[in-house]
């Protein structure tokens, strides 16, 4: 996991279908590049085209909602969107958002792993992380690698590394879009600790708050619309909960297997 910097390329490949190739960040910063690049290739009458994920290595909910939008202008004019090499990540985030269906294929969760990508921690070990940042996508990207560096350091499977990232990284987006509404100067702050038992991240923000039992789930037609965060933010996590005291505060949980106690079971 390198520090994210929030980079997206979209490259137009002149094959049979066209495709578009994906590289390096899709989120809500630069979810435009995609529906642009692809807006164009309609324009030329191509309404049935290739999404190369293969070299994507993140992808939030408002990159989902990008190519959902895609997707559905495609099959109204009779076309579809074809996906290919997805990721583990960007696949979960497809199947949590219940998007695979607007697709006329979609890799299903790889179950591969690099390994060496979590190391065990030593016994009793501790882990606090505290630092704030401006409302800006660019400070979103970077702080989701601060929390990577802290996961790293975690007995945690890889699998559950990414859910942390993934709910971090839709916590972070809400925090810039609607927390602080974009205005850069603004701050966020985000808190990490981890001890033997679970890791609890705070993500901070000065904004107004909402209620987040109003937040209706996102029925799959309107899914181009986004507002998939808090939905994705609850499957990822072992426990969320808000609270709305000077500033909107996030608190997403994950649990700590204890290894030892899992040898004990065996």
């Amino acid at each position: 996991m390198e520090e994210s910097r929030s980079e997206l390329t979209v490259v137009v490949q002149r094959s049979d279908p066209p495709t578009l190739k994906l590289s390096g960040e899709a989120d809500f910063h630069n979810r435009h590049r995609i529906q642009e690049e692809f807006d164009g290739l309609l324009s030329l009458g191509h309404t049935r085209v290739r999404a190369d994920l293969t070299d994507l290595v993140y992808m939030d909910s408002s990159g989902i909602s990008a190519l959902v939008c895609c997707a559905a202008k495609a099959a109204g004019l009779g076309g579809s969107i074809e996906l290919m090499g997805a990721s583990r990540q960007v696949s979960r985030v497809l199947n949590l958002c219940g998007a695979v269906a607007f697709f006329a294929s979609a890799t299903e969760e790889a179950p591969t792993a690099r390994e060496g990508d979590f190391r065990p921690p030593s016994a009793n070990y501790w882990h606090v992380c505290d630092f704030s940042l401006p409302a800006t996508a660019e400070a979103a990207a970077a702080a989701r690698g601060r929390v990577a560096g802290v996961v790293r350091s975690l007995p945690l499977s890889l699998s559950d590394g990414e859910d942390v990232l993934l709910a971090a990284g839709e916590a972070l987006a809400n925090a810039v879009r609607h927390g602080c509404a974009g205005n850069p100067e603004l701050q966020i702050q985000v808190k990490c600790v981890a001890g033997p038992h679970r890791l609890v991240i705070h993500i901070i923000d000065p904004g107004p708050g909402f209620d987040p039992e109003n937040a209706s789930p996102p029925v799959p037609r309107r899914l181009a619309d986004g507002g998939m965060g808090i939905r994705m933010m609850r499957k990822l996590m072992d426990e969320v909960s808000f609270a709305f005291e000077g500033g909107t505060v996030v608190r997403l949980v994950k649990y700590i297997p204890n290894p030892e106690e899992e040898l004990d079971r065996d």
